[in-house]
């Protein structure tokens, strides 16, 4: 209410005088709170994150450490590549390459081939629905026959063997590294794979380094004391391109780096807004998040195995961007191999679950609006949205799992419906909800009053 009044006598100052209250202003007044509630993506179902949260309310879903969401990879569980029939497609097999060839009876042959690692037991009475496949879960395995040489250019036929992409520069070339394989088709501008591995050792085995994985303007550089490098072939401000180290961390304990089975997601991916990363998802081990420049990721006291890549200009420096727009750009994939290693690799794309569910119960925590305000609930939801893909983002009643209803329910709640064909996924950041608040407005007036 406002304190500018004016007090107009209407008689003398005298007993039982009569003032008059003139207010000049309309005053705002509060009636019922709103709500205004930014959730980043580190905080949207934290209790997920932690694994104490019900299963229910998170179905075929997947946080990522750089702070974001996104329908579950079918590869979480190696179980669904091994044994469903809908996951064979995503392995690559050695149809999928041109390879270097060796020299073997009877004549030349490509240096890998297809080994399956599952099959259907033929012990009687076991039984099989028909999403398991006879066969599967197809690897390269390397291969060089007793005539046969392990070194490529031994042969004329190997001869400008990709000659459209230098080799990467490695550190050290005391043992060499030699490309082996190219995809026949190109692959998609932020294209994500998974990748498994085994190569020959013990506890006691370091070699340098095991195999690489070449995938749009990046190489991923696998070495056999556990340690990864990234590498970038890009542009200078001036001159001729180049590879360049971006990045080193740990995938695997040493002693676990040869002989055991490894595997590796590389998902590139974006905000909205532009920014860029790639993570890189071990599942052999249980390291806490790391990310390339800040040392570790904020990823709400998770224990993810992962380690995030942030595209980040002032780590590139002056380099030109190869991929402006995108996080990698459209190449082919290629793999180079050490040469004394026989060595089972395994390249699929990164599959994802067509739908999922997030529900995120804790938003308002007790603070969000009550029943006397009646205005709507709204949502305004920051995510990033490959081709074919989407989210539904609606307000519940967490309780009933309900549409959330003005004016009846209390707390309102997010859920969010992921779907997609299979190859991609949209990826949630973070979102607001709103509900405007509920306010009156005192009107100008006046009013007499007595004196005492």
């Amino acid at each position: 209410m406002s304190n500018l009044v004016s007090l107009q006598p209407n008689s003398a100052l005298t007993p039982n005088r009569v003032s008059q209250v003139n207010l000049d202003i309309p005053e705002s007044v509060l009636i019922e709170p709103g709500l205004n509630v930014l959730r980043r993506g580190v905080e949207v179902a934290k209790r997920s994150f932690q694994g104490t949260a019900n299963a229910s309310e998170h179905v075929n879903m997947r946080p990522w450490a750089s702070g974001c969401w996104t329908a579950a990879p079918i590869q979480t569980e190696i179980a669904n590549i091994q044994e469903t029939t809908a996951a064979q497609p995503y392995i690559l097999t050695a149809s999928n390459w041109n390879f270097v060839v060796v020299q073997g009876p009877p004549s030349t042959q490509p240096m890998f081939q297809d080994v399956l690692h599952f099959s259907q037991s033929t012990v009687t009475g076991a039984s099989y629905s028909s999403n398991v496949p006879a066969s599967g879960d197809s690897f390269l395995r390397k291969r060089v026959p007793n005539t046969g040489s392990y070194d490529p250019g031994a042969l004329s036929a190997n001869s400008g063997f990709d000659s459209a992409l230098p080799h990467i520069t490695y550190e050290y070339t005391d043992v060499p590294m030699d490309r082996v394989a190219v995809s026949v088709a190109t692959c998609a501008a932020n294209q994500p794979f998974f990748l498994r591995w085994r190569a020959p050792g013990s506890l006691l085995t370091y070699p340098r380094y095991t195999w690489s994985f070449i995938f749009g303007q990046y190489a991923l550089v696998i070495g056999g004391s556990g340690l990864a490098d990234l590498w970038e072939y890009c542009f200078p401000a001036t001159g001729s391109a180049r590879w360049v180290r971006r990045d080193k961390w740990r995938f695997s304990q040493e002693g676990l780096a040869p002989g055991t089975a490894h595997a590796m997601g590389i998902f590139p991916h974006m905000k909205p807004t532009g920014e860029r990363f790639i993570a890189f998802s071990s599942l052999s081990t249980a390291l806490a998040p790391t990310v390339n420049t800040s040392n570790r990721a904020d990823a709400s006291d998770t224990s993810i195995a992962e380690h995030i890549y942030r595209v980040d200009q002032t780590v590139r420096g002056t380099d030109i961007d190869p991929s402006p727009g995108n996080v990698t750009k459209s190449d082919h994939i290629r793999f180079d191999v050490r040469r004394d290693l026989k060595i089972d690799v395994q390249v699929s794309f990164l599959g994802f679950q067509t739908s999922g569910t997030l529900l995120d119960d804790d938003a308002v925590n007790g603070s969000g609006p009550n029943t006397a305000n009646t205005g709507a609930v709204t949502m305004a939801v920051e995510a990033w949205y490959p081709s074919g893909t989407s989210i539904t983002a609606t307000v519940i009643n967490p309780d009933t799992g309900a549409a959330f209803t003005p004016g009846t329910d209390l707390f309102p709640a997010a859920k969010f419906v992921f779907a997609g064909s299979g190859s991609s996924s949209a990826v949630l950041w973070g979102y607001t909800m709103r509900q405007d608040p509920v306010s009156s407005t005192i009107t100008p007036g006046s009013f007499s009053m007595h004196a005492l």
